[in-house]
C-alpha cells in the first residue's frame, strides 16, 4: 500500500453533485452514471496511476468503482467530501483464464467494516509503506505481512479489512516481478537500468509497493 496524494477537487465534480442527494443519485440515468465513469477516469488518471488505492493491482474505468475511504453509510456528511473518493479494484488480479472470480478483497471486502482507530488512511499517511513488509511463501507467491511499525493497524488492514492475500493476489505480485524484471533486462547498460528505475516502476506498473520493497532488500 502506497500514500497516495489527492489533487484538488475537479470542478467537473463540484457541477455533477450540486443537487445530488444522495450517492444513488449517480445511477439515476445514463447521464449521471457517466459522470461517475469520468470521475473515476479523473482519480485513476491523475492520482493513482490506474492503480487499486489498497492492493496496488491495475486498473481500468472498466473494472473499478468509486470507494469511500470511511464509508459514506456512517460518516454520511463525506458522502461527496472529494479527499474521502478513491478508486478500488473489483476484487479481481488475474483475467483470463483465471478462475478467481469472487469479489473479496479491498473495497468490496471493506464495504461497512470500519474501526477509524485501526484504518492506514493511504491518502493521508505519508509514511504508510512503512507499515508492511513481503514474503515469498513459496516460489513466486508473495505475501503482505505486518511490519515492526503497527503490528495491530498493519494486520487489521491485511486480514480483517481488505484481505490482502485473498485468492490470487500473492500469485498476481508474483507475475508483476517478473514483468518488471523484463522490462528492466531490456537495458543493457546497468547505469542506464539504474536511471530508467523510477520511470519504469511509475507508470501505472502493479505492485509498485511490492516491487519498491523487494528491490530496497
Amino acid at each position: 500500500m502506497r500514500y497516495v496524494k489527492k489533487l484538488e477537487a475537479p470542478n467537473f465534480f463540484y457541477d455533477d453533485v450540486k443537487d445530488f442527494k444522495s450517492w444513488d443519485d449517480y445511477d439515476f440515468n445514463k447521464d449521471t452514471k457517466q459522470k461517475r465513469r469520468n470521475l473515476r477516469q479523473y482519480i485513476l488518471e491523475n492520482e493513482q496511476n490506474f492503480l487499486c488505492i489498497y492492493c496496488e493491482c491495475r486498473l481500468d474505468i472498466d473494472n473499478s468503482h468509486i470507494e469511500h475511504l470511511k464509508p459514506k453509510e456512517k460518516y454520511e456528511s463525506l458522502t461527496f467530501y472529494y479527499n474521502n473518493l478513491s478508486v478500488s479494484c473489483e476484487g479481481i488480479c488475474l483475467k483470463g483464464n483465471s478462475t478467481d472470480k469472487k469479489k473479496h478483497r479491498c473495497g468490496h471486502k471493506k464495504d461497512n467494516l470500519f474501526n477509524e482507530s485501526k484504518f492506514l488512511n493511504p491518502v493521508v499517511l505519508q509514511d504508510i509503506r512503512d507499515y508492511f513488509i513481503y514474503e515469498e511463501t513459496q516460489k513466486d507467491y508473495f505475501e503482505i505481512k505486518s511490519s515492526s511499525k503497527d503490528k495491530i493497524k498493519s494486520n487489521y488492514m491485511i486480514d480483517e479489512l481488505l484481505s490482502l492475500n485473498s485468492g490470487s493476489t500473492p500469485k498476481a505480485r508474483g507475475n508483476a516481478l517478473r514483468s518488471f524484471r523484463k522490462s528492466l533486462s531490456k537495458i543493457q547498460d546497468l547505469q542506464e537500468r539504474h536511471v530508467k528505475f523510477d520511470d519504469i516502476i511509475e507508470k501505472s506498473f502493479p505492485f509498485v509497493s511490492f516491487i519498491r520493497f523487494y528491490y530496497d532488500r
